[in-house]
């Protein structure tokens, strides 16, 4: 263990010459395995810290937007706030697949989940694309195609059942212990 941690404290050495190539060997492997690690947990931040933040602008768009969503909105406005929230859904798709492990960290305080906030998303790009605006309704289907994907991740790589990516969000919340089983309202909070 000593060796390991490349803390050695010199009491003992290794006297036989292949022993000390060992040691040398595992002081290397134990500072690369150190190294890793702290690399791991430091690649895991950013990612939390994009889907949390992607959660409360989703909380924040609400509550700005009341209960009319994107119809309360100039639309060329609304329109380059859905395609800043599909750069930001596909930018967590984006880490899922990449650190399959941030999944599995729970957020307790809703404003900060997206699994509590996701399905508010999917209802502004339907809302979105039944817009009379050509341009609000192209954010819509970007929004709509970037909630996809994220489905097609949650389905693909965590086994979140349904057919649609409103029941896989649904399964999501649910799965996050954000959402009662029998509960369907597709709200935030």
């Amino acid at each position: 263990m000593v060796t390991l941690s490349t803390a050695g404290y010199g009491d003992i050495v290794a006297a036989h010459p292949v022993l000390r190539l060992v040691v040398a060997f595992q002081a290397v492997t134990g500072f690369g395995l150190l190294t890793a690690t702290v690399s791991w947990i430091l690649q895991m931040y950013p990612a939390l810290s994009r889907r949390r933040a992607l959660a409360h602008e989703l909380n924040l768009f609400g509550e700005a937007a009341g209960p009319e969503g994107v119809a309360s909105l100039d639309p060329q406005h609304a329109a380059g706030l859905l395609e800043s929230l599909a750069r930001n859904v596909a930018s967590v798709s984006i880490d899922l697949l990449s650190l399959h492990e941030t999944y599995y960290f729970h957020e307790v305080e809703l404003r900060g989940s997206l699994p509590a906030t996701v399905a508010y998303a999917h209802r502004l790009a339907s809302d979105a694309q039944g817009s009379e605006n050509p341009d609000l309704r192209f954010a819509g289907r970007m929004l709509q195609a970037s909630l996809d994907h994220l489905a097609e991740v949650l389905r693909g790589n965590f086994g979140h059942p349904g057919s649609t990516s409103s029941a896989v969000f649904d399964s999501y919340a649910l799965h996050h212990k954000h959402r009662q089983q029998r509960e369907t309202g597709h709200g935030i909070g």
